[in-house]
């Protein structure tokens, strides 16, 4: 009789907790149902608020027009409501309703500099970039703050939009506008103009010298000089000169050589030097031109990177003690050139598989000896890369230059075995 208990005991048991599996299944089927069914409906219903949204939205603009049109018809000398309705308008994409809002602004206050300045925008937005400045120039000068945002602001916003559609000719021009009223500001706004300028500037005189127009190249970079100091377009100036006039885009070279070495191409400055020397028969002028040269060549040394001037050797990557999962890259940098070189800043770029790449970046000192011959070993024990499995191989590339203000000159690159 015990037994048959027990069995029976056991019994219910097992059903009981097969009951209890089979509610938690349907519960949680149920769940899923509800839940796939709730998100259809959110889904269905974000998309129906957002269309009643751009329904209200629009309703409340053709109200606002609406509105405005009855101001209109109660003050119809009133400019301003003009202003609103064109602002409205341009807000639906109703440019020519807009226009015609302007141009009735404009009848009713023709010298007013708001009216000017916001259909002049208004023209720029369209592309039409001389109504613009024809606009924006019947506003007369002043001393007023207020003017000179306005004109600013608007140079400013026509030389990017001829920037970004590629016309830096005419975006150039444009900037040179807007920077008198930037000197004047002088606050950020200016050294952004500054910085859009110069770009703008090198690529149009870049262009014009493709075309064979260095003149038209040479007027660009003048005209940016007038209002700020720019060492890339006294270069490229140089650069146009060294033809018609060598002595003075060396002496311009020389100079920046000083405050902006990384512009300069050593090689280049350095032949013009020599050619200088060989046909100038004046003495002091002679030895004038050799001492540059001298001078050229050891800031080339100290400043300028090339590539054949370093080998990588022995490149390894091996198991950092005591830190599981952290690895070590180590390689040799040996000096192979007969420059005496006391100082290298290198990057490390290590791409395992299937992993983002590290970067890694380490100065190196002392590679001068009697010889200019010495090996250096970079021990980077910082964490380079947790991985998991086994991993073979990693691809390397090493990076280096000699002063922190020029690019990377790129030394080597190659697969290294991981231990």
């Amino acid at each position: 009789m015990k037994r048959k208990l027990i069995n029976k005991k056991e019994r219910n048991r097992k059903s009981l907790i097969e009951y209890f599996k089979t509610v938690v299944f349907t519960l949680l089927a149920i769940t899923i149902l509800v839940g796939i069914v709730v998100y259809d409906a959110a889904a269905a219903a974000r998309a129906k608020v957002s269309s009643v949204m751009e329904q209200i939205i629009g309703n409340f603009k053709d109200q606002t027009v609406n509105d405005l049109k009855e101001q209109e018809r109660r003050y119809p000398n009133d400019y301003r409501i003009n202003m609103r309705l064109a602002a409205t308008y341009e807000e639906m994409n109703e440019f020519f309703k807009s226009e015609e809002e302007y141009k009735k602004a404009l009848f009713k206050s023709p010298r007013n500099p708001d009216v000017l300045y916001r259909y002049a925008l208004f023209c720029v937005s369209q592309g039409r970039f001389a109504e613009g400045i024809v606009l924006i120039e019947n506003i007369t000068d002043s001393a007023k703050r207020d003017t000179i945002n306005k004109k600013f602001t608007f140079y400013q916003y026509a030389g990017d939009k001829l920037a970004e559609s590629g016309d830096y000719w005419n975006a150039t021009k444009i900037y040179l506008l807007g920077a008198k009223y930037g000197k004047i500001l002088g606050d950020r706004r200016n050294d952004q103009l500054k910085r859009s300028l110069v770009h703008a500037a090198l690529l149009s005189a870049d262009q014009q010298i493709k075309a064979n127009n260095t003149e038209q190249a040479r007027l660009v970079l003048e005209g940016v000089l007038k209002y700020y100091d720019s060492p890339e377009a006294k270069y490229k100036l140089a650069l146009i000169d060294l033809t018609s006039n060598p002595q003075k885009a060396a002496d311009i070279m020389l100079k920046l050589m000083e405050t902006d070495p990384q512009l300069i191409n050593y090689g280049l400055l350095h032949s013009t030097l020599k050619k200088l020397d060989e046909e100038i028969t004046d003495e002091a002028k002679r030895k004038y031109y050799s001492l540059k040269m001298v001078k050229v060549k050891a800031s080339a040394i100290q400043n300028a990177l090339y590539s054949d001037e370093f080998k990588i050797e022995n490149p390894k990557i091996t198991e950092a003690k005591g830190a599981f999962g952290k690895k070590i890259m180590s390689f040799d940098v040996r000096n192979v050139s007969s420059n005496k070189i006391n100082y290298l800043h290198l990057q490390v770029n290590i791409k395992f598989p299937n992993t983002r790449p590290v970067v890694k970046e380490v100065n190196v000192d002392n590679l001068i000896d009697d010889e200019g011959h010495v090996s250096v070993i970079i021990h980077n024990r910082e964490h380079l890369e947790k991985y998991s499995g086994v991993i073979k191989n990693a691809q390397v590339e090493i990076y280096g230059r000699k002063n922190n203000r020029f690019d990377w000159v790129l030394l080597d690159k190659f697969e290294v075995p991981v231990e």
